[in-house]
């Protein structure tokens, strides 16, 4: 039978397979998480050290990208310079700690929505758009329903999907295994797509916590599905509005439950003081950035 022909009892089977293998995997720690960056790392460490800005100033130098992004931010709209900041240490001072962590992380996130494999590129394109704008989203909210830490609600909806890259990459290999085919997949894409996003959620807090994020961080990582009614200021909960509000608004890879998400922003508007028009920019904001990174 010809490869994506398998009759539904087929794909179940290999479905129901897969999974555990990838399940397997997870919780005996066989899965290779993704290393931050050298340079990345070496930074975040300085900073965590307090090391002088000129020992940061270095090691950024020595990563042109990396210097390009801090530049870029620096210089944007966000923090306005008077004139145009054309040095790393000035740059570096602009940004402060806390922002310069964040771009560190997500210089490093996107390296793993990053893929040569065709069939996991046409994934995970996607799923960057969807993390960087549900990230951007969180931020804004924090801004808007004054939380005490405006950044902890950016990193997790950075971080929120990083585990679903992994699990394909990791998915395809298995399936290839157990497959006789020699095409790229030939499960069922939508179930495929459920494997991915049943099993994602662990790797994901594994990468955070390799990644050396804060047990906050880690643990809004994986409490992101839900609302905390008690914690009107939990990163996940910033996190769950925009992940509802990035589904609303197509910037998301996979079927939605549309009914589910109406309902998520309906109970998160109450719970994060946002009205409509407070909505409204966000959603903007949401398909700036999109068009940004696409």
């Amino acid at each position: 039978m010809a490869a994506g022909k398998q009759p539904a009892q087929n794909w179940d089977a290999l479905r129901e397979k897969l999974k555990k293998m990838l399940l397997e995997r997870i919780e005996g720690g066989k899965l290779v998480l993704p290393a931050m960056p050298a340079t990345a790392s070496k930074v975040l460490e300085c900073l965590e050290s307090g090391s002088h800005l000129d020992r940061v100033a270095g090691l950024l130098e020595q990563d042109p990208v990396l210097a390009l992004e801090v530049l870029r931010l620096a210089n944007s709209a966000s923090f306005a310079p008077r004139a145009r900041i054309e040095s790393i240490s000035q740059a570096i001072t602009m940004l402060g700690n806390t922002r310069l962590r964040s771009l560190l992380v997500t210089a490093s996130a996107r390296q793993v929505f990053i893929s040569r494999n065709r069939t996991i590129r046409e994934l995970t394109g996607a799923l960057w758009q969807h993390s960087i704008g549900v990230a951007t989203v969180a931020r804004q909210i924090a801004v808007r329903a004054a939380f005490p830490d405006k950044e902890a609600p950016y990193m997790v909806g950075l971080m929120h999907d990083i585990g679903k890259p992994i699990v394909a990459i990791h998915l395809l290999d298995l399936e290839r295994s157990v497959s006789r085919s020699v095409q790229d997949h030939w499960i069922d894409p939508t179930q495929w797509l459920s494997i991915v996003q049943e099993v994602h959620r662990p790797v994901g807090v594994a990468v955070a916590k390799a990644w050396n994020m804060s047990s906050d961080i880690c643990k809004a990582v994986n409490d992101c599905v839900e609302f905390d009614p008690i914690e009107r200021s939990s990163p996940a909960n910033a996190v769950r509005f925009a992940n509802a509000l990035a589904k609303r608004e197509g910037v998301y890879a996979g079927p939605v439950d549309m009914e589910q998400v109406e309902t998520v922003l309906l109970i998160g508007r109450s719970m994060l003081g946002l009205d409509d028009d407070g909505i409204s920019a966000l959603s903007t904001a949401l398909r700036a950035v999109v068009s940004t990174e696409g």
